[in-house]
This record gives structure tokens, sequence and C-alpha cells, in this order.
């Protein structure tokens, strides 16, 4: 029996073959809008493109030490954040204030943090799940290029990169730039104020799009992009 088409995969389901890698929570809060909640090392966390490459070409070294480790509350008061100083990622702990104390906060990061930092690495060199990355600015394809190399160095990856939608590029739909590299065209993105307003059907409309084209078999005719 064959695969099941795109289109026909539950969005449960889905959503476990991506794997967030910032620069936002955005695409975290999609895959928890379509019925999943994986563990991503990344998933809620301020990842700039910068800070993303120096973790990813230091292997994640030193992430997660205990006096490079720092819990504060947010700008708003109302939750605990978690800065690893090491390479300046910010993320939700997910802990309201005067839930725990930051003492608390801290002993669970530093041992959910190596079960986690593990996991992404073995996810890279499985090379299995299609990593979404969408900046919070416009970035140069030098750039998409800097980031798709270094997930390559781990393993066989496809790096899903996402931009909004232009001229000759629709809504929801993806081009194949080369092995390994696609890119994704939105319709728009949730506004810095509220990263839970995002457009949840474009965001399907890709990730189908996106699947499709990677299990699109060899010689098959796709779209094509030399940088």
């Amino acid at each position: 029996m064959s695969a099941p088409a795109e289109a026909d995969v539950p969005l449960s389901e889905l959503m476990l073959k991506f794997e967030s890698l910032g620069e936002n929570c955005e695409f975290g809060l999609v895959q928890r809008r379509g019925g999943s909640e994986p563990l991503g090392l990344l998933r809620f966390s301020s990842t700039p493109l910068p800070k993303l490459l120096a973790a990813l070409n230091a292997r994640f070294e030193g992430l997660g030490k205990a006096d490079r480790l720092k819990v504060e509350l947010s700008s708003n008061g109302r939750e605990y954040m978690v800065l690893d100083q090491t390479f300046g990622l910010y993320y939700h702990a997910w802990v309201m204030a005067g839930e725990r104390e930051p003492e608390e906060v801290h002993r669970r990061e530093l041992r959910r943090l190596p079960y986690l930092t593990r996991k992404l690495v073995d996810d890279l060199t499985g090379g299995e799940k299609i990593f979404v990355y969408r900046s919070m600015s416009r970035l140069a394809d030098s750039q998409m290029l800097l980031l798709a190399d270094a997930m390559r160095a781990y393993g066989d990856n496809t790096l899903l990169w996402m931009e909004l939608a232009g001229p000759g590029h629709p809504p929801g739909s993806v081009e194949q730039i080369r092995p390994g590299l696609m890119r994704g065209y939105m319709d728009r993105f949730a506004p810095g104020a509220n990263a839970h307003d995002f457009s949840f059907d474009c965001w399907m409309s890709v990730c189908r799009a996106a699947l499709a084209a990677q299990t699109r078999p060899a010689g098959a005719a796709d779209s094509q992009t030399q940088l």
C-alpha cells in the first residue's frame, strides 16, 4: 500500500515531521494548535541567526552550564524567562511568577537542557525532520545558505526557510532551492506583540507542500533556483 498523500496526513502527525529552529515562538505555537507538543530545545526560544549559527557550529557545547544560565522575570513581570549566556539563547520557562522560586526553575533547566540538547543533535544527525526557520527580519540569501550548510554538517538535513509571499511566490507555496533547502512563503507572520495571531491555514499549506517536496521521488520535476 502506498504512503498516504500529504493532504491526508492528520495535522498532529504532520506537525511532528517538523522542528523549529526559531527565530521566535511562532511555529512552536502553530504546532500546538495543530495538536502536537513535541519536545524541542529551540521551539520556544529567541534565536537570532548569528546566535543560532554559533550554537550549531559549536555543536551546542557549553549550553546550559549552571553558571551561564540565568532565570529572570519577563518584561511584563508575569512569567519566568531563561537566558543561556553561552550563546545568548532566550526562552520561555512556562512558569508564571509566584508558581515557583527562580532557584527551582534554574534546577529544573539544568536537568532538562542536556536531554533537549542531545535530542536536537540526534534529530540533526538523523536528518528525518524538516527544520523550520522564520526570521524576524528580511535576511540575505547568503545567510540562508550559511544556516543550511551549518545544518548539513550534522547530516542529510532539510531546512525550510520562511519568507513573506511576493510576485511569483504565492502564499502557501514552497520553492526548492537546492537539495536540503526549501523556501516557504507566508501571507503574513504573527505580529511581535502577539505571537498567537498567526496565519494557521497558510502555515498548514506550507508544511504540506514542504513535505510533498521532501518526499518527491528522485528525478521528478521540481522548482530549482540557483544561488
